[in-house]
């Protein structure tokens, strides 16, 4: 099963939380340094916490807020187009 708890780990275990900071910083996320570790963890570890039924509506509601976060920073602006 893929869910939050892979991407989480892909973030800790294979980018590492220094890579993330910086990919975070290049894709021009707020806060960096704060954002690139609450994501990873709440991702791993809220991701463990739906699978096993705990805390279902704080994760959920935690995770919501990533998405609409990854949504609103990275996937909505314009990106310029170099020729």
């Amino acid at each position: 099963m893929r869910g939050s708890h892979a991407h989480g780990a892909q973030k800790l275990f294979v980018l590492g939380l220094p890579g993330l900071i910086e990919g975070f910083g290049v894709m021009g996320i707020p806060l960096a340094d704060v954002a690139a570790p609450a994501v990873a963890l709440l991702e791993f570890f809220g991701g463990i916490a739906l699978f096993a039924g705990l805390f279902t509506p704080v994760v959920a509601a935690g995770l919501a807020l990533v998405m609409l976060g990854a949504l609103v920073l990275v996937h909505l602006p314009p990106r310029s187009h170099s020729r």
